[in-house]
Formats: structure tokens, sequence, C-alpha cells
């Protein structure tokens, strides 16, 4: 299964962003979802389900932004953003990596992502005038800004415990 979609360019309809970003919303959906059900680790597999029912939440805030946006005309509006995102590759798992790398690895290959979206929801939020639509991009974008905060200190949680044993 290839999962790499990417933004060709940073300049597009508000509507091609969104859309994107619902696909990228859904991906984090199934792939926290994924990985919360091959890791063993308490704090990795909660932190994983917390992240997954935040992207099913994002991606319904963006289908209620769409529908405010098209009742106010801005959807079609052509913006330029200082960020592209995509969605992470697949990787191989390496021989011999252990569940506890690859859940390692796994958390690693989403910072970017998570901080990428905190970015691009706070970027469109000052591109349209709708208030609410404005209002729900920047909770997004917190709740984006605190997702790259938990997985980052879940990393580090990881590079203590195991770091003896963890190839990075």
């Amino acid at each position: 299964m290839n999962f790499c979609l990417k933004e060709i360019s940073t300049s597009d309809t508000i509507s091609h962003f969104i859309k994107h970003w619902i696909e990228i919303e859904r991906y984090t959906k199934k792939r926290y979802a994924f990985l919360a059900d091959h890791t063993d680790n308490a704090q990795a597999k909660a932190l994983f389900n917390q992240l997954s029912l935040a992207g099913d939440k994002h991606a319904n805030i963006l289908q209620r932004i769409s529908k405010i946006l098209m009742e106010t005309g801005e959807m079609d509006k052509e913006v330029t953003l200082p960020v592209s995102l995509r969605i992470p590759e697949e990787r191989a798992s390496r021989k011999g990596e252990t569940d506890v790398e690859a859940t390692y690895h796994a958390m690693k290959d989403h910072l970017e992502l998570e901080a990428g979206l905190e970015e691009a929801y706070e970027e469109i939020s000052k591109k349209i005038t709708n208030q609410e639509a404005q209002r729900l991009f920047h909770i997004m974008a917190m709740d984006e800004k605190n997702h790259h905060e938990m997985l980052l200190a879940t990393i580090k949680v990881f590079e203590k415990i195991f770091k003896d044993t963890l190839r990075t």
C-alpha cells in the first residue's frame, strides 16, 4: 500500500488544500489505529489511539469548514501557503527490527507531518475572512502542536528507556 500523496505546489484553491488535508487526516486515523494495535507499549498505544481519534475529528472539522467556505464563496479562492504536506511513505521493516524500534520510527516519521499540519492550518486561517472557519483552523493548529509535542515527548521516553537496544 503506497501512501505517498504530494502537494505539487503551495499555491492552489482552498478547496484543493482542504481535500488534501482530509486525505491526510483520514490516513492518520487509520495509521495511528494500526500502530496502536501493533504495539505492546502502553504509553505509545494510548498516544496512537488518541491521535487516531483526532484524525477522524479533524477530517470532520475540515468537512464542516468546507461547507462554511462554500456558503461564503471563499472555497475557490486561490491562496499561497509556505508549507507542502505529504503522507509519509510506508517504510519496510528493517531486518531484525524490534516492535519497539518499529514504533519508535513510526513516531519519528509522523513528527514532520504533525508540525506541517499545524503550520498549514495556522497559515490558512490568516487567508480567509470567515471567523468561524478561522477559529476552527486555529483550534486544529493547536491540536497539531500538541500532537507534535506528545510524539516528541514519547520519542524521548523511548530513547531514554531503550537507549541500549534502540537503533536510531
